[in-house]
């Protein structure tokens, strides 16, 4: 039976002084790196004066290795086309709510509550309550129960100004910093995973490369 190599190093001391080792042939990249990856080779020939026929990883057996990269890979470009809605999604996080809450019937009467009520004026300006909220369905709901509902509204109020962590920002705006901060996350994780997954797609490309080379080699 072929003797089972499995580094390069093994490959050239086998074939050592055939000429088909100092060419560019695409074979020898492609042995090159599936070694490199773990694999194991035997090859039908052991003659140094032409290139030695790939026995294993037989034919079918490069055509699943290369079906399995394309399964990855796919997968992998779903993962890094989510990560980049994430990302683009924390970037215009606040210009779209901007854009969004002109639309809102809600913003509108928290608006006019602000104009006619001084009581619910005063509310707002000790919450600071981001208006732009009313178009962030997480948060809308919050919104709602500040607008329409005045118990909540004043114990939230009460809430605020009893507050240390509120007391200690001064005047700075306690939610719309947490909710700058959590976009600022956003991207920051989504942009760490989309580095990741882009070196993993261009691993798995040339994978992909290295096995079509192989099939067309393979017995």
């Amino acid at each position: 039976m072929p003797e089972i190599i499995s580094s390069y190093p093994a490959f050239e001391e086998k074939f050592k002084g055939a000429p088909f080792l100092s060419s560019k042939d695409q074979r020898l990249e492609a042995l090159r790196k599936y070694f490199k990856k773990g694999g194991v080779a035997r090859f039908a020939s052991e003659s140094k004066d032409s290139f030695p026929k790939l026995a294993y990883p037989s034919k079918s057996r490069v055509q699943q290795l290369s079906q399995d990269a394309k399964a990855l890979k796919e997968l992998l470009e779903k993962k890094a086309k989510d990560w980049r809605k994430t990302n683009s999604d924390a970037k215009a996080y606040h210009f779209k709510l901007h854009a969004k809450k002109f639309a809102n019937p809600l913003y509108w009467k928290h608006i006019g509550k602000k104009i006619a009520d001084k009581d619910y004026r005063k509310d707002a300006e000790t919450v600071k309550l981001p208006s732009e909220l009313v178009a962030d369905k997480r948060y809308k709901g919050m919104v709602e129960m500040f607008v329409n509902n005045l118990d909540y509204r004043k114990q939230l109020a009460e809430t605020v100004k009893s507050s240390i962590v509120y007391n200690n920002a001064g005047t700075e705006n306690r939610l719309a910093k947490y909710l700058d901060q959590l976009q600022d996350f956003r991207q920051g994780v989504s942009t760490t995973q989309i580095t990741d997954l882009e070196k993993k797609l261009e691993e798995l490309n040339s994978d992909l490369d290295m096995f079509a080379v192989m099939e067309k080699w393979a017995d």
